[in-house]
This record gives C-alpha cells, structure tokens and sequence, in this order.
C-alpha cells in the first residue's frame, strides 16, 4: 500500500523505499520478492534507474523476484537478461479493457490514453497527449501491438493444427480398426468351418456305433467294418488339420491386435472375454494392459485379447482377458481362511465374467459356519451376483452354496 505519512515525514516514493530497502537487507536465495511498481512516485528516469539496480540486486542474491513497473527501462532489461522474462497482462482492444490473462514472454503496454478515453476524458486533452507522446513512443506502441496480433494469430494456428492432427489421428485409428474387424471376421468363419465338421464328425461317429451295432449281430463283415473305422479316422484328421489352422489364424489375429495397441485409449468403450461383456477402459497401464470397468468390477486385463464393438466407429474398443486362471465349475475353499477364501472368490468371480460363466458353485464345508456366512454376505454385496443358495442335501447341502451369475 502507500506507506505516506505526514507524521513519519514520508512521501509516498519515501515510504515504498523504505519498504524495499528493509526487504532487500533480509533476502536469500530461499525469498520470494513480490514489488509492485517499482520505482513509482519519483522522477521516471531515477525511478527506473533505482528499479534496474533493485532487480540486479535480487539477481546477485538468486531471489525469485515478481515485479511489476511500467518503466520501459525495465523491459529493455527483461531482454536483455537470460535470467529474467518479460510477462504482460492482455488487453482487448474492443472493449479496452483487461482480461486477466497473463502472456508471458511479451512486454504489455501502459494503455494509458486507452483508459483516459474509455473515462471520457475530453478528446482535444487526448489527442494533444499523443502528440506530446513523439513518434518513438507510438512506434513502440504499435511493435507492440503487432506482436500481440502475431501471437494471437499464431495461437489460432496452433489450435487448428492441433484440431488437423486430432481429426488424422481418428481416420487412422477408423482405417486400423477397419483392418482389425476383417481379421476378425476371417477368423469367426474358420470357428465355424470347425463348428461345421466337428458337428460332421458326431454324426459319423453315431453312424459307426450303429454300424459296430449291426456287426456284432453279424450283419455286417469284419472288413466293411474296418473300412468305415478307417473312414472315421480320416475325417478326425481332417478336423485336427482345422483345428491347427484355426489356432495359427488366432495367433496371427493376437499378434495384429499386439501391433493395434496404440490405438487403444482411456475413455474407449470395450467388449470383454468370449462373452463379449461390454467395458470401459479407465486406464492404459503399459506393457499391452489395461484397467477396465465391468460393470461394479474393475479389472486388469490385455489388449491382445479385446474386441471391438461394432457400434463404435471412430474410436476402438478391446476384448480383455483377465489376468485370472480359468474359471472352475467348483471352487473349493475349504481349510482356507475367510480372507483367504474371499480372495479366491473374488479370483473366481472374475474370472466367471470374463468368460461368460453363469454358475458354479463352492464348496466350503460345515465347521462352525465362519466360511458359509462370510462368503454368504460377500455374495450379496456383488451386483454381479444374481442369486445364491445352499445346495441339495444329496450334493452337499449346507456345505456347498451355488451361485449364479
């Protein structure tokens, strides 16, 4: 504030000098020094003078210094240090008046016949002002100026280039997925190619029982029956071959869906496991992993192993795998800790999801009832749960709980 005072004999330049003088003799380099127009209330020569050698002086004793003056000695200087940055606060010319913002790296004008204008001061008063200004000073002005249009330009610029580089990224994120969805699509056909002949293959088999049926009556001779075992035998090579193609296919889709990580975002909805359980990926934890939300769940799971919805078209979505085993029909828990169990059943559980599981069930005993209740209560806090309950007397009864999902 202004620290004038007719009793302590101190004018207004007097009491900001001995403000700063107290905090110049108490910096180190662990101060930060804020001034407020250094150097006001005196002759503007001394003034910035005084202001020039007070920001050394905080330079030499490494004090982080804020300081704001519109002496132009004192933007010359900004320039002409490495140590110290220009800042400014923007001025709309239109509405003349601050936005608040500050840009850093482009001295500000004063902006003072602005404000004089914008408080009615008459127009002869002004217009007499910018005359007694001198050209320098209005040249000056007007660099000014020109640079605050460049910045902004370049700002525009900058925005719609970022905006180019977003909408490129989506079409070669499309054009990636686009791919992806054709390798799928071959793969699906070669699943059902095996479906077909495993189905192919039952039937077979069906007829070959009825065939060693009718030979034990001795309708048939030893010869056609071996015959027809042979033809069996080919056909079962025929669907390991399949087999082994579809396998290498998977392989090879794992291997493009590796190489399609990058495509793949926080925020993007995801299809998850062989039940193609609809997620969303929270969070890209490196290494191909990610952390999605199933529903209440939330899980730890591969991008190799997610799939795309169909729905989506700009962004991509993943099919996960947890990192969880194979779910079992039966879980068995007991000799476990409740903790212990609990931690099984949450492996279980998750598992179950993934792989489009509806029931199982768990097999925890009698004992004094620790297990069957605790695992009873985690149960019913599980929106994934559907129902449970005790088995059948004749399948464990009380010892055992079915769930269902």
């Amino acid at each position: 504030g202004d620290e004038q005072s007719i009793e302590a004999e101190l004018s207004t330049f007097s009491g900001h000098m001995k403000q700063v003088g107290m905090i110049l003799r108490s910096i180190t380099t662990r101060s930060l020094v804020i001034l407020d127009e250094l150097g006001s209330g005196t002759d503007p020569v001394e003034g910035s003078a005084i202001a020039r050698s007070t920001l050394e002086y905080c330079l030499t004793h490494a004090a982080l210094t804020l300081v704001t003056s519109h002496h132009g000695v004192l933007k010359q200087f900004a320039y002409a240090k490495q140590e110290v940055i220009n800042a400014s606060m923007e001025f709309n010319e239109h509405s003349h008046l601050p936005t608040f913002r500050v840009i850093q790296g482009l001295p500000g004008e004063s902006h003072a016949l602005d404000t004089a204008r914008l408080m009615l001061l008459p127009e002869e008063v002004l217009t007499k002002a910018e005359q007694y200004l001198g050209s320098e000073a209005v040249q000056i002005g007007s660099i000014i100026k020109d640079l605050e249009a460049k910045r902004r330009e370049l700002e525009r610029e900058e925005t719609e280039m970022h905006q180019r580089f977003l909408s490129l990224q989506r079409e070669v994120k499309e054009l990636q997925l686009r791919e992806l969805r054709v390798k799928q699509r071959e793969t699906h056909l070669k699943m059902e190619q095996t479906t077909s002949l495993n189905r192919f293959l039952l039937e077979k088999r069906k007829e070959l029982e009825n065939l060693v049926s009718e030979l034990k009556q001795g309708e048939l001779t030893k010869t056609k029956t071996k015959s027809v075992k042979t033809f069996v035998q080919d056909i079962e090579s025929k669907v390991k071959l399949s087999e082994q193609e579809l396998e290498q296919a998977e392989l090879e889709l794992e291997e493009e869906l590796s190489t399609e990580e990058v495509i793949l975002s926080e925020g993007m909805d995801v299809l998850c496991g062989s039940a193609k359980r609809e997620g969303k990926i929270l969070k890209d934890l490196g290494k191909g992993r990610f952390l999605v939300a199933l529903g209440s769940m939330r899980m730890t799971l591969k991008a190799s192993q997610l799939s795309v919805p169909k729905r989506q078209e700009t962004t991509v979505s993943v099919l996960f795998q947890s990192s969880a085993a194979e779910p079992k029909l039966t879980l068995d828990v007991r000799g476990m800790t409740l903790e212990q169990a609990i931690s099984a059943l949450e492996i279980q559980l998750e598992s179950a999801l993934v792989h489009g599981m509806s029931t199982f069930s768990i097999i925890h005993g009698y004992g004094d009832g620790i297990l069957s209740k605790g695992i009873g209560e985690y149960l019913r806090s599980q929106r994934s749960v559907k129902d449970h309950r005790f088995a059948l007397p004749e399948d464990g009864g009380m010892g055992k709980t079915y769930v269902m999902l």
